[in-house]
């Protein structure tokens, strides 16, 4: 297998979103979060066999003059910390939003809808970039999912040479606070790195291309993921009936615990439990009404089951909610223990309708910090797929504040150190990866 080369992509960032533009606090999270990946680097090197270099895109815009008194304020408080990543070969990027101070309105707005704006939004973090660290950003990433033709080419034109904003599949995400603007359609863009048409920056082109590439993050298609799950529960299902009398003939219903305590239009989980073999994962068969949607084995981390005394606290699922059930239908979801008469508690559940579900198809980014169940799977799809591979995942760095995101973060990167195949990993920067793959 060739190398399966991941970009780690941090946005550096204030730990509120919609931060008091009269206080100027500290960014914990990103001191935290470099502290994580500090302690992180040589255990990845060690286990993967090459350098470990991640990218760290750094708010630098109004929002952050305003609250700041400068859009570089970041480098002048850590910029020492900064030195240390560029000098361990990580790249050093910009992350810009387009927030914009309302007076009148007493709150941030998301002023996308103003190219002007967003234009000197762009040329604010590019000066103070360059200013602040005396090099011209090679590495952008724009926030709130926005990004136009407009602004790659400003952002192309400024020096940039990769742009990570991209995300594949991804239609109509609206953010919650006021904003201006429509988001861009990203439902076909490719999944590779690209050079993008100058007239359509979501399509790959040879005759109109830019000079600047397209690095996309990892997006996955929940049916993708239920197809790579049902394959593998129909071999599980095959082992099972070997054992099946010698392994069932001795339990009851009064073995197992569970509760099947989420049903929605973005996922279907819960959780599972044998009591007399307590770190047993169970599998799960998972119903619509009474056809069999998915069997899925209980083996994820929740920090509440291992609280409560569970086991080894591995007893969870999470199965991304398919298209077909996102219809702004209700439906039924039944869960059992399988091979079993059991039912979870609370199952069956409805799925209540949802009108506004059918805005967005329901892409799902790689989430490290995400439930460690769904990102296991999800890079298990990623290995099984041919061709070229890659894979960029983007985290922010105030989550690593949250302890269910921390602890997340924590049981995601030993997946990978255990991996059995994680010889063929390789953590680069934009610039390498792309080398890599050319």
């Amino acid at each position: 297998m060739d190398k399966l080369p991941i970009a780690i992509c941090i946005d550096v960032e204030p730990d509120e979103r919609a931060i008091d533009p009269k206080v100027a606090a500290d960014w914990l999270g990103f001191e935290k979060t470099f502290e994580f990946f500090e302690r992180l680097r040589p255990q990845l090197e060690d286990v993967t066999g090459a350098a470990a270099h991640f990218s760290w895109f750094v708010r630098m815009d109004p929002q952050i003059a305003q609250a700041y008194g400068s859009p570089a304020w970041s480098v002048a408080r850590y910029g020492k910390l900064l030195d240390r990543l560029s000098s361990s070969g990580d790249e050093i990027g910009l992350h810009i939003h387009a927030w914009r101070w309302d007076e009148a309105f007493g709150n941030w707005i998301a002023d996308m809808g103003n190219q002007e704006w967003v234009d000197s939004c762009v040329r604010m973090g590019f000066a103070a970039f360059e200013q602040s660290l005396n090099r011209t950003c090679r590495s952008f990433r724009f926030g709130d999912h926005w990004m136009n033709d407009t602004t790659l080419d400003l952002v192309e034109r400024l020096g940039a040479r990769f742009d990570l904003t991209a995300e594949p599949g991804r239609k109509m995400l609206l953010t919650p606070e006021p904003r201006t603007g429509f988001p861009p359609d990203y439902s076909l863009t490719p999944s590779h790195p690209y050079r993008p048409s100058k007239t359509n920056f979501t399509e790959c082109s040879d005759s109109t291309a830019r000079r600047l590439w397209v690095v996309p993050l990892s997006t996955f298609d929940p049916d993708r993921v239920l197809s790579f799950l049902q394959a593998n529960g129909k071999k599980r299902h095959k082992t099972s009936v070997l054992r099946k009398l010698k392994r069932w003939s001795a339990a009851n219903d009064n073995d197992y615990e569970g509760f099947l305590d989420r049903v929605d239009y973005e996922a279907i989980g819960g959780w599972a439990y044998d009591v007399r073999q307590r770190d047993r994962a169970l599998d799960i068969e998972i119903y619509i009404g009474e056809v069999m949607l998915a069997r899925v084995s209980a083996d994820g981390l929740r920090r509440d089951l291992l609280m409560a005394g569970k086991g080894n606290g591995k007893h969870s699922f999470i199965l991304p909610t398919p298209s077909g059930l996102r219809d702004g239908k209700p439906h039924s979801i039944r869960a059992r223990v399988a091979d079993s008469r059991f039912e979870l508690n609370s199952s069956p559940s409805t799925m209540k309708a949802d009108r506004q579900a059918l805005i967005e198809p329901g892409v799902l980014l790689l989430d490290l910090c995400g439930e460690p169940w769904l990102a296991s799977r999800i890079m298990g799809l990623v290995l099984s797929a041919p061709g070229k591979r890659h894979l960029a995942i983007s985290l922010r760095s105030h989550e690593i504040l949250s302890d269910v995101r921390l602890a997340n973060l924590n049981e995601n990167f030993a997946g990978i150190f255990n991996h059995p195949m994680v010889k063929d990993f390789v953590f680069e920067t934009p610039a390498e990866l792309v080398a890599r793959m050319e």
